[in-house]
C-alpha cells in the first residue's frame, strides 16, 4: 500500500508532560500516542531535579493514557537513546530511574501492557496496524523474537540484563546472537 496522507492517522510523540485535563481530550479526539518510557530510566533523575513538584505526576503517564482508553505504543526515541527495547519494558514497569529514584509509580503498567505497548503498533484507532511500516517490501515488525531469559515481574532488574537470543521475520532467522 502506498503511503498517502488518506492513510495516515494523527499521534502525539512522546506525551512526555500530560496535565489530567488533556486525558479526555486526546481520548475524544481519537489520537494515538507514542511514547518513550525509556526516558524515565534515563533522565529520570533530571525530571525530579529540574521538574516542579506539581508537574511531576503528569511524566510519562501510560497507565493513565491506557485507562482513557488511548491507544499507546512505545519506542527508544533512537538514535537519541539507546535502541533497546528492554530499557523502556524496564521503565514503563519500575518507574525507576539509573539513580533508583522512583518517577511518579502510580503510572507503573504490568509487564504484560509493557510488553504490548512495545511490540504491537496501533493506528489511530486503536487496531493493530501491522504495515504500518514497510521498508524494500518487507514488513518492520517481527514474526518472533526470543530472548535469552524468560521475563518476571516479580523480578524486573532482570529485565535490564535481558538480551535478544534471535529474531525471526518471514520465517527467517533475520539476527541470531
Amino acid at each position: 500500500t502506498p503511503l498517502t496522507t488518506r492513510n495516515l492517522t494523527d499521534r502525539i510523540e512522546h506525551c512526555s508532560e500530560c496535565p489530567e485535563t488533556l486525558l479526555p481530550r486526546i481520548a475524544r479526539l481519537g489520537v494515538t500516542v507514542v511514547t518513550n518510557p525509556g526516558f524515565l530510566y534515563l533522565s529520570g533523575d533530571r525530571y525530579l531535579a529540574e521538574t516542579k513538584k506539581d508537574r511531576v505526576p503528569w511524566l510519562y503517564r501510560m497507565r493513565s493514557l491506557i485507562e482513557a482508553g488511548i491507544p499507546v505504543a512505545a519506542g527508544s526515541d533512537a538514535p537519541v537513546t539507546d535502541p533497546n527495547p528492554m530499557t523502556g519494558i524496564y521503565s514503563a514497569v519500575t518507574r525507576r530511574s539509573q539513580g533508583g529514584n522512583e518517577v511518579n509509580t502510580e503510572e507503573r503498567l504490568g509487564l504484560e501492557q509493557a510488553l504490548t505497548m512495545h511490540s504491537r503498533p496501533v493506528d489511530g484507532k486503536g487496531r493493530e496496524n501491522l504495515r504500518a511500516r514497510q521498508v524494500d517490501d518487507k514488513f518492520i515488525p517481527a514474526d518472533l523474537v526470543l530472548l535469552d531469559r524468560p521475563l518476571n515481574e516479580n523480578e524486573p532488574e532482570e529485565i535490564l540484563k535481558t538480551k535478544v537470543a534471535m529474531t525471526i521475520r518471514g520465517g527467517e532467522v533475520v539476527y541470531e546472537a
